[in-house]
């Protein structure tokens, strides 16, 4: 897939959190889920050298996806790749930020 302009495929990846505890009364509808933005791939105007296919980047709280496929839906997890636009992007993890957060 060609990605036109300043826009950026993303995985977005959505695991269940385990729970040591479980809570009496709390449901699945209450489930935490812990999210993940991978860099797949990088449109023709994005400037070269911020970032990269692999990185892990947080976006924008008002930031809208365009869904481009479902890749895995379960109970436990959800993987979807979207398309933001790459002014979405608010930051980029360093390594040393997900060693400490125990995120591959």
């Amino acid at each position: 897939m060609k990605i036109l302009g300043n826009r950026v495929l993303i995985e977005h990846k959505s695991e269940r959190i385990k729970r040591a505890i479980h809570v009496l009364g709390q449901d699945s509808d209450n489930a935490v889920f812990d999210t993940i933005f991978t860099v797949l791939g990088l449109g023709t105007d994005v400037p070269p050298g911020v970032i990269q296919v692999g990185d892990k980047v947080v976006l924008g709280a008002h930031t809208q996806p365009n869904l481009v496929d479902t890749v895995k839906k379960t109970n436990d997890s959800n993987i979807y790749n979207v398309i933001v636009h790459y002014d979405d992007i608010e930051a980029i993890y360093e390594p040393e930020d997900l060693k400490k957060n125990g995120t591959k």
